[in-house]
């Protein structure tokens, strides 16, 4: 038996939030159905909660009202401008949170640091103690007062300092969800890796911080039962880059990662012994059907967790320049064992999340906004449709109508290229090429569509 027996049963992959269990029962011919929540959301989540507890929240809140007060009123800013300059030999830009993006708290914070001796400075400046504390009205005195006290108050950055060292591998691991060329034992690792810095990293010691611990701990475990599924643990132990690894699953994690092995291997079993004895459904076959495919991958894992058969003997096998994609490197070097190797590559193959899918609805809101209510469906469609298409145009200097590109991204001309624009029926157009933005152009293009 060859290794494109996995070929004409291809493994159907659902992404959702809110995922099943994996059916004991394979469905009549099919392979069975692998449902996986979406990393990046699970991480967000887990972010979520830690920035919840008060003694996160708390200094999150410190560093809103400290960033809100130097950003947005015009004499403080330009004092601690003076003073960046002065220190940094530049200005550092505070960054402004996000209201749902709970990374955009941390990258708020950590900007809020590198700006601490600065604005010690500016609280105690000349200038700003005499046209903020003594001038204005009482709102603004009173503003004024709270910031300097806040930002003379050592504990505040101390606290603040802990909560970013907490938070920046957590960071980390929700950018690598986000990308779905790392694979998906990635997100078994990331657990071990956060489970090992949570429980290991530097709490004060205050009877207020060791509950803090129980919390950060509670709640990545809550996090990981919600998120692993046994698809990733498979994909942890198949993946080249994690086999010798200290950190492995545990007894009935891989108990059930060895369960769906033995149900992926056995789909074509089933298959091909309905076919010979003309069955419909697999309560109707003999219980003696040959399982040759289920024999070979659990023979073929054995061998390959032992490095033990053909070329993954090989030192050079197992080196990291050669696993860095661990599906290519299954393309490469698992010919030693080609009914495992579809398998693994059909499961390197996954998507770690739907982090991409969750940007488009970001899109379509910037599209549809508030005073753009009115926007039918199909004009909505239409428009993201064109958003999405200039944004994966290679850049390259594009020819149209004579004239050259740019290649600057999304370009005017780069759609005309593709779309002639009637200007006498589309109305009086008296703006430049230049100067039309890509929303315009994405309107005036979905308009011709209509056409």
């Amino acid at each position: 038996m060859g290794s494109q027996w996995w070929e004409d049963a291809p493994l159907t992959v659902n992404v959702s939030y809110v995922a099943p269990e994996v059916p004991t029962k394979l469905p009549t011919n099919q392979l069975p159905k692998v449902s996986i929540p979406c990393a990046a959301h699970c991480l967000d989540l887990l972010f979520a909660d830690i920035c919840k507890h008060p003694c996160v929240s708390r200094l999150l809140a410190f560093c809103s009202s400290m960033t809100r007060y130097w950003r947005l009123h015009g004499f403080p800013k330009a004092v601690l401008e003076r003073c960046q300059k002065t220190e940094y030999g530049c200005v550092r830009q505070l960054q402004r949170p996000g209201v749902t993006r709970w990374k955009s708290q941390l990258s708020a914070a950590a900007a809020l640091l590198k700006n601490q001796s600065a604005m010690e400075k500016a609280v105690v400046d000349t200038t700003f103690q005499e046209e903020c504390l003594l001038k204005g009205s009482a709102e603004q005195r009173k503003a004024a007062a709270e910031a300097a006290q806040a930002v003379k108050r050592d504990v505040n950055w101390e606290e603040l300092g802990m909560v970013v060292k907490l938070l920046e591998p957590l960071a980390v691991a929700l950018d690598v969800g986000q990308s779905d060329k790392r694979c998906l034992g990635m997100v078994r690792s990331t657990l071990f890796r956060l489970h090992q810095h949570f429980s290991h990293f530097d709490y004060p010691a205050s009877s207020e911080q060791l509950l803090f611990k129980q919390h950060v701990l509670l709640s990545l475990r809550k996090r990981q039962t919600y998120t692993l599924r046994p698809v990733h643990t498979l994909a942890y132990i198949l993946d080249p880059r994690y086999i010798d690894r200290p950190d492995q699953p545990d007894a009935g994690e891989m108990s059930a990662a060895l369960g769906l092995l033995k149900s992926l291997a056995a789909a074509r079993d089933v298959k091909r012994a309905l076919n010979v004895h003309g069955c419909d459904n697999e309560a109707d076959l003999l219980a003696t059907y040959e399982r040759a495919a289920s024999a070979a991958i659990m023979a073929e894992y054995t061998a390959f967790r032992s490095k033990a058969v053909g070329n993954l003997v090989l030192q050079e096998a197992w080196e990291e320049s050669t696993i860095s994609s661990p599906r290519q490197r299954w393309l490469s070097w698992g010919s030693a064992v080609p009914h495992l190797q579809t398998v693994a590559v059909k499961i390197m193959t996954m998507p770690v999340g739907f982090a991409a899918g969750e940007r488009s609805f970001s899109n379509a809101a910037h599209i549809q906004s508030k005073l753009r209510t009115r926007l039918s469906y199909e004009r909505l469609h239409k428009l993201l449709y064109v958003y999405y298409n200039s944004r994966v145009l290679p850049d390259e200097p594009v020819f149209s109508s004579g004239l050259l590109g740019r290649g600057e991204g999304a370009l005017a001309d780069v759609g005309r290229q593709e779309i002639e624009l009637d200007r006498a029926e589309d109305g009086p157009i008296d703006v430049e090429e230049d100067e039309l933005g890509l929303g315009a152009v994405a309107e005036l293009l979905a308009a011709e569509l209509n056409e």
